[in-house]
């Protein structure tokens, strides 16, 4: 379930962007791991 919420932030965020996509989703998942979620 939590892997929904964060695919949704990455879709609305990004906006599928070709390889900008990638990069700012590992910069998210980045960012959820120090916010400790």
């Amino acid at each position: 379930m939590l892997q929904n919420c964060v695919n949704l932030f990455y879709l609305n965020v990004v906006g599928y962007k070709g390889d900008e996509y990638k990069e700012s989703r590992v910069s998210t998942y980045v960012l959820f791991e120090r916010s400790g979620i």
